[in-house]
Parts: structure tokens; C-alpha cells; sequence
């Protein structure tokens, strides 16, 4: 009965904040300056965290002709037609320390996939380069 009780409570817990999400969520997309920034975040956090997870192509990004420039980020669109710009794609470059970033269009034969995982470059790239992991680390 015990165990009843806690599952009931946690079932409770749930559906009640879930509601309370749903309106809050309402009430923020109907306030003009809110709606833009609620629903920016909402989609920053569903690619960081959702099922369809945008960041989990981690590439390096030559910045210069010489290719001595190189930045690391993630792939996050390869299909720009809808932007007049079909040999181009985009690439998502985190600041350090932040939850920000830049978000850069740059010709797709200057972008080359890391076969790393996305969460050790994260972590390198959060961290500013300070945190390396080696390839036994789960990052």
C-alpha cells in the first residue's frame, strides 16, 4: 500500500506540473517580446536535450583559406535551399563557460565530421580547451 501511495503521489506530481508547464508555456507565447525569446530557448533546449538531438555532429570548421584556423562545432543543418544557399551548411559553435554561441554558414567542403563523441567535444569546447578527455573517458 505503501508503494501505492508514492506511485500515485509521483503520478499526481507529475500531470500537475505538467499542466502548470502547459500554461505558463500559453502565457508566453502570447506576449509579443516573451513569445520570441520562450519559444528560442524552447527549441535551443529540445536540440540540446530532446529525442531529435541537433547536436550530436561534432565537426571542425576551417576559418581561413589557409586551413591554419580551425574552429569545433556541430553540424546542424545540411540542407540551406530554402536560403538560396544549396553548397553551404550550418554549423553551431558554442562559446566557453556560456550558453550561447554563433551560429556560422560556411561552404561544406570547409566542414569535416571529428569521429569523437559530441559530449567529449562539448566538454573541450566548454570548457575552453582546458578539459581534454583521453579515449577511455565516457564524456
Amino acid at each position: 500500500t505503501v508503494a501505492i501511495i508514492i506511485l500515485t503521489g509521483i503520478a499526481g506530481s507529475l500531470y500537475l506540473t505538467r499542466f502548470m508547464m502547459n500554461i505558463i508555456g500559453s502565457l508566453m507565447e502570447r506576449i509579443p517580446v516573451v513569445k520570441l525569446l520562450y519559444n528560442s530557448l524552447k527549441d535551443l533546449f529540445q536540440a540540446l536535450l530532446g529525442d531529435q538531438k541537433s547536436f550530436d555532429k561534432p565537426v571542425l570548421v576551417y576559418l581561413n583559406r589557409e586551413r591554419s584556423i580551425k574552429v569545433m562545432g556541430f553540424l546542424t543543418c545540411e540542407d540551406l535551399n530554402g536560403f538560396g544557399l544549396s553548397e553551404d551548411v550550418s554549423v553551431y559553435l558554442p562559446d566557453s563557460y556560456n550558453f550561447s554561441g554563433n551560429l556560422i554558414i560556411v561552404p561544406r567542403d570547409q566542414v569535416i565530421p571529428l569521429d569523437v563523441s559530441a559530449g567529449k567535444v562539448t566538454t573541450f569546447i566548454v570548457s575552453g580547451g582546458v578539459s581534454t578527455t583521453t579515449d577511455s573517458d565516457n564524456a
